[in-house]
C-alpha cells in the first residue's frame, strides 16, 4: 500500500523529490501530476500533486526529504573554469566580459516592423576596463 510522503503545488517539485529518494533506493510515485497541469487551480482542490512511497519506507522517507543540505553544500568550493581565449579581454587580460548587448536604434526597425533580428554581432564588453571587440565564433 502507497502512503503520501509529501504534496507539492506543481509537478517539476514533485519529480525532483522522487528523484532524491530514487537516489536512496526508495521507489516512488507522483500522483495526479496530470490533473494539475490540465488544470492549475485544481491543484490546491485535490491536495496538490502528491509524491507517495510504500508504507514499509515511509518514515525512512521522510527523513531524506526532510534533511537540510545547507551546511554540506555551503562547504563545497565551486568550480573555477578557465575562461576561454574569446573571453578575455584583449586590452587589460580581464575574464569579467560579456557579450555585446544589441542598442536600442538596432532594435528599433524590428519593433517596427515586426521582424525578428536574424543578425547578431558577435562582440563582447569588458566589464572592467570597457573595451570592446568582436568574437570569432
Amino acid at each position: 500500500m502507497l502512503r503520501t510522503v509529501a504534496r507539492f503545488r506543481e509537478p517539476y517539485e514533485a519529480h525532483l523529490a522522487r528523484g532524491k529518494l530514487e537516489a536512496e533506493g526508495i521507489p516512488a510515485v507522483v500522483v495526479d501530476e496530470h490533473l494539475v497541469q490540465i488544470n492549475w487551480m485544481y491543484s490546491q482542490a485535490i491536495g496538490g500533486v502528491k509524491l507517495q512511497v510504500p508504507e514499509e519506507v515511509f518514515e525512512r522517507a521522510r527523513e531524506i526529504l526532510g534533511k537540510d543540505y545547507e551546511k554540506e553544500l555551503g562547504e563545497i568550493e565551486e568550480a573555477q573554469f578557465e575562461p576561454s581565449p574569446e573571453e578575455v579581454c584583449p586590452n587589460c587580460r580581464s575574464s569579467s566580459t560579456a557579450a555585446r548587448r544589441y542598442s536600442l536604434w538596432s532594435l528599433l526597425p524590428s519593433f517596427i516592423f515586426l521582424v525578428p533580428i536574424f543578425f547578431r554581432k558577435r562582440g563582447r564588453v569588458c566589464n572592467s576596463c570597457g573595451a570592446t571587440w568582436r568574437s570569432k565564433r
